[in-house]
């Protein structure tokens, strides 16, 4: 059973005070505490940018320049995909 309004105002105001006070202002662009509502559930994580890598001739991993960070997957694997620079696919 889902939650009624006054739960969710409820949720809104409590769970939600947690995810504007974390993390710290200055890491903020770097992390973010978030909450999703499904059903009856709250669920509560951290979120990160993703970033892309690839391993050079070095054997080292590197930050892949090419993209921003991103929050979802899908530009990074049209990247790798694409592979404008060789860096995957040679």
């Amino acid at each position: 059973m889902a939650f009624n309004e006054i739960e969710l105002m409820h949720i809104k105001r409590t769970v939600g005070k947690l995810c504007e006070r974390r993390p710290p202002p200055r890491f903020r662009n770097e992390l973010r505490t978030i909450y999703e509502i499904q059903g009856h559930d709250v669920t509560v994580y951290d979120e990160r940018p993703r970033r892309l890598h690839w391993m050079r001739r070095d054997l080292k991993w590197h930050s892949y320049r090419n993209t921003p960070d991103v929050t979802t997957l899908e530009p990074l694997v049209d990247e790798v995909i694409n592979d404008p620079l060789g860096a995957f696919w040679g």
